[in-house]
Formats: structure tokens, sequence, C-alpha cells
């Protein structure tokens, strides 16, 4: 029944958090099960913080009259910059998923329709 089934996703959520489904975010944060969390820390979740309060969750800057945007700060074009340069390739391409990057490297290299 539908009270059993919540009961078993808290339950769910209680093993792998190790806190119930309505724990503050801080809690979830420091929880977070899942590769590669352990190389996560406050720098990182700050840098995404400082994307998210600017606004832009995209590559590009939304260009005005006077410019672009000076909430736009343009973080994944300067990582896209620093993995080409450490790549020592032209250039590099952030994307948001593995299946993109799959795709993305299909279509550089002329395969597909």
């Amino acid at each position: 029944n539908e009270q059993t089934s919540r009961h078993r996703s808290a339950q769910t959520c209680n093993a792998v958090t190790g806190h119930s489904a309505a724990g503050s975010l801080k809690s979830r944060r420091t929880r977070m099960a899942g590769p590669g969390m352990e190389l996560v820390g406050e720098e990182e979740i700050e840098e995404v913080l400082q994307v998210l309060r600017a606004g832009y969750l995209y590559r590009y800057g939304v260009t005005t009259p006077d410019g672009v945007d000076p909430r736009f700060q343009g973080k994944v074009y300067q990582l896209e910059q620093e993995i080409a340069a450490l790549s020592q390739v032209k250039y590099a391409v952030a994307v948001n998923s593995g299946t993109s990057a799959l795709l993305a490297a299909m279509a550089a290299l002329g395969i597909g329709p």
C-alpha cells in the first residue's frame, strides 16, 4: 500500500545517506553517497554556489547594450580553456553527461547519420 511504500522509501534514504528524507541540506551534502563524492569539498561546493547565485547555468553570458552581464563569470569557458591547455589540444568542450560526451565525440569523428 501507499503508506508502506513511503515508509520503505524513507528507510532506503536512511540506509543510503544515514538520515531521514527530511534531513537538512547540510547533512545530505556531507553524507551523500556516490562514487567520487570524497573528492568534493567545500571549495567545489562554493564554486557551484557561485554559478547558481549568478544565475548563469550555461556556457555563454547574456549580452546587454553595456557588454556582457557582469554576473556572468564564464566558469565553464574558463574550465574548458584549462582542460584544453592541460590536454595540449586547441579546444575542449564541457558537457552535462556521459551521453552528451559520447554524442559529441561521435559527431566529431563523423560517426552517425
